[in-house]
């Protein structure tokens, strides 16, 4: 028996035994895992042969960031926002403490917090999503990144008005960027619901966030304010606009989080890195 076949069985079990003892971290790492393949199955990198790689959680030695990048390919955004675009996401949260994701700790660097890639192609072939004439579309980049926030986010664990909103600090800049000279980056403050609330129904989502503490007694989604870094960049040999984002309660969190695991990324095509 070869090592994928006996790995493929060792997760299988785990995921048998999690589900029985309803080990919340277990649980949310053992669906997630497998949910992810069959998404990044479905996504835009897949069709077009090439991989975004950005390291999970397990890349550094601090209790920060959930082991794994997920996957998820959505296919309803177009009608969603109004624009012509498929989107691929990659995302990552909180790492799990006392059976949930810091991901709900209001004190914690990593409350209502995400990092990770889109990819977003258009389908007008006329078209780059996010640039005009050449020149960054602030307005529709940050609208990737709202409605992740707002539809896929809040409303996903019971947020009946998420508000989310985006305003840039200073103009957007051209940055040397994983080994590229023509990035754009956009730093912003966020004013948003945070995701802290209690609990009323079973929502999916809580599978991989795990469940807000039970004696929560404060405002649901109560409103706060995040800092967030998008680097943009669009790539004509696959004609997709690439966005590498990060999204924290403060920019030391953001800066930690860009040197220490977003700045690794690599791109591939055909297990070959992109040039």
């Amino acid at each position: 028996m070869n090592k994928k076949k006996i790995s493929a069985i060792l997760l299988l079990l785990l995921f048998i035994l999690t589900i029985s003892f309803n080990l919340p971290f277990l649980k949310s790492l053992s669906i997630m895992y497998f949910y992810s393949i069959y998404e990044d199955q479905q996504s835009i990198m897949e069709r077009k042969n090439f991989t975004l790689d950005i390291p999970g959680g397990l890349s550094t030695i601090e209790k920060d960031w959930y082991p794994l990048v997920m996957t998820f390919h959505d296919d309803t955004i177009a009608s969603a926002i109004g624009e012509e675009i498929e989107l691929t996401i990659l995302y990552n949260f909180g790492a799990f403490e006392k059976g949930r994701s810091l991901f709900y700790c209001e004190d914690s660097d990593y409350y209502s917090s995400f990092y990770g890639g889109y990819i977003i192609e258009s389908k007008n072939s006329d078209r780059n999503y996010g640039y005009q004439n050449g020149e960054i579309v602030v307005s529709e980049i940050v609208k990737i990144a709202a409605y992740d926030l707002n539809v896929l986010v809040l409303e996903s664990i019971g947020c009946k008005d998420p508000e989310v909103e985006f305003q840039s600090l200073g103009d957007p800049k051209e940055v040397n960027y994983l080994s590229y000279d023509d990035w754009i980056v956009i730093d912003s403050v966020i004013s948003s619901k945070g995701t802290m609330h209690k609990v009323k129904r079973n929502y999916q989502a809580y599978i991989q966030y795990g469940k807000p503490p039970k004696n929560y007694s404060k405002i649901d989604f109560p409103n706060t304010k995040l800092a967030g870094r998008i680097y943009c960049r669009y790539f004509p040999q696959h004609k997709v606009t690439i966005l590498l984002y990060i999204i924290a309660p403060n920019f030391d969190v953001i800066d930690k989080t860009d040197k220490q695991i977003l700045s690794k990324t690599k791109i591939y095509n055909t297990n070959l890195l992109i040039e």
